[in-house]
């Protein structure tokens, strides 16, 4: 089965940054309902549609507002897509 995206979306897959993170101490804890959504996501592209307006290629890690990513299931499998417009930057090494 191959899910090929339309409509100038992106498919995304889960990708590794090793982005340096302060890491603070707590002192106290907080609840996991009480915690906020990540405000923006990173994801790797894998496959792009034919009609997007800008050279988006696979294997880009691109940043995207968390809530503007579409989550479907084909088949058992979970695909990302995101709109093009969407990104708000790409990543490089």
């Amino acid at each position: 089965m191959s899910v090929i995206p339309k409509n100038r979306r992106l498919k995304l897959k889960d990708c590794t940054l090793s982005l340096d993170k302060e890491k603070k101490e707590v002192s106290f804890l907080i609840p996991e309902q009480d915690k906020r959504p990540e405000e923006f996501g990173t994801l790797e592209i894998t496959s792009v549609a034919e009609d997007c307006q800008n050279s988006w290629e696979a294997g880009d890690k691109v940043v995207f507002p968390s809530h503007m990513l579409e989550t479907i299931n084909v088949d058992n499998e979970e695909i990302k897509l995101i709109l093009e417009n969407y990104v708000v930057c790409v990543v490089t090494n």
